[in-house]
């Protein structure tokens, strides 16, 4: 077989044009003096026998077409879905009334909070937090990040630092 590669756009072209403004136009790196190729706006995956590729579904991406076999029996077999947006979920001995009553008193000022762009960095995305809880009245222990899929808006200069600070935010109210 050959194609079949996933392509997907690099963060940096997202910004593309902003490079074209830096102070230093006289670099020789500088975008304006140099050629731009295709490896500098993509990232392609080769398709691996028994490769799982698992990414953030928002990122502009698409699939190379596919040349080979065409009997089903000799052919591959390619697995495509998506993951629903998360929504919290728990296991345990309490109610359901006093978990959302606990979450919504956590959550709904954090997320005022992380609203307020002069104190928070611009984010879009996705976090996945496990937390233990001992029972009711109880404060959450063993809190950490299980993943997140974060983007940062792009006046942030250091966008690393800026998933931190929210994510740090998120863990000390929980």
């Amino acid at each position: 077989f050959t194609g079949g590669e996933t392509v997907m756009l690099r963060d940096e072209t997202l910004e593309h044009w902003k490079r074209f403004f830096e102070v230093d136009r006289d670099d020789p790196q500088h975008p304006s003096q140099t050629g731009i190729e295709c490896g500098d706006l993509v990232e392609t995956i080769e398709p691996l026998f028994n490769r799982l590729t698992i990414f953030d579904g928002r990122v502009p991406h698409g699939v190379r077409r596919v040349y080979g076999v065409q009997d089903p029996r000799g052919s591959r077999l390619v697995l495509h879905g998506w993951f629903a947006s998360p929504e919290p979920f728990y296991d345990g001995p309490l109610e359901t009334e006093a978990v959302e009553s606990a979450l919504t008193d956590v959550l709904d000022p954090l997320m005022e909070s992380l609203g307020d762009h002069d104190v928070f960095p611009q984010l879009t995305g996705h976090m996945a937090v496990c937390m233990y809880a001992p029972g009711a009245g109880g404060k959450a222990s063993k809190v950490r990040v299980l993943t997140e899929s974060m983007r940062v808006h792009p006046s942030e200069e250091d966008p690393a630092g800026a998933r931190e600070v929210v994510a740090r935010a998120v863990l000390e109210a929980l």
